[in-house]
């Protein structure tokens, strides 16, 4: 890959020349890209999650306050336990793929590219 590190990958450690490159600008096309890849992994998780909330909870789900508790309820209310274990385990990304989880979540480079964001806490040198 060419990049402008390149030009001084003889000069300095490879160890230092990764960190230099985590601060480099990335290129708008690709960036752009990867936004909407992003985009679209995360409509994918949301129809995982509701999916799963529809095929797992809803059918079980006995909280109160909503007429004929069930499939057949009219209001989402979420006061009972499945409900709950199931935002807990929406919130944990139980229900997102191994694809979600890879290029989103466990992706340093996520919000640098999504959000232009550089957290210098993350990245210690040393």
């Amino acid at each position: 890959m060419n990049t402008p590190v390149d030009i001084i990958h003889d000069k300095l450690p490879q160890q230092l020349l990764n960190k230099i490159q985590q601060y480099l600008p990335v290129n708008e096309n690709i960036r752009i890209a990867l936004d909407k890849y992003y985009d679209k992994l995360y409509d994918k998780k949301m129809i995982d999650d509701e999916k799963a909330f529809e095929k797992y909870i809803y059918p079980n789900c006995e909280c109160a306050n909503c007429p004929d508790n069930g499939q057949y309820k009219i209001y989402k209310r979420k006061d009972c336990s499945h409900c709950f274990e199931y935002e807990i385990k929406e919130y944990n990304g139980d229900y997102a793929s191994e694809e979600y989880h890879l290029v989103i979540e466990n992706n340093p480079q996520y919000n640098k590219i999504k959000y232009g964001e550089y957290d210098d806490i993350e990245h210690d040198i040393w």
